[in-house]
């Protein structure tokens, strides 16, 4: 929070704090940067961090499924 806060961009935010966004493209990292800001301030706002730990989570995994060669793409 303290740096989508000092950065003003939550995209920059999410590239700093996670090094393994480096492995999404671009429409990824768009994405996966607007789950975390919608669970960020729900989480924040309940004190509750299950959900956004889940979208952590599931944006680590693919990123860990592009750094092994596996592709969405049809």
């Amino acid at each position: 929070m303290r740096a989508v806060l000092r950065l003003r961009d939550v995209t920059a935010a999410v590239r700093e704090l996670f090094a393994w966004t480096s492995l999404l493209n671009d429409a990824e990292l768009a994405a996966c940067a607007c789950d975390l800001e919608r669970q960020l301030w729900a989480a924040a706002e309940l004190g509750e961090f299950d959900a956004l730990l889940a979208v952590v989570a599931r944006w680590r995994s693919t990123a860990r499924g592009r750094a092994s060669g596996v592709s969405l793409s049809a």
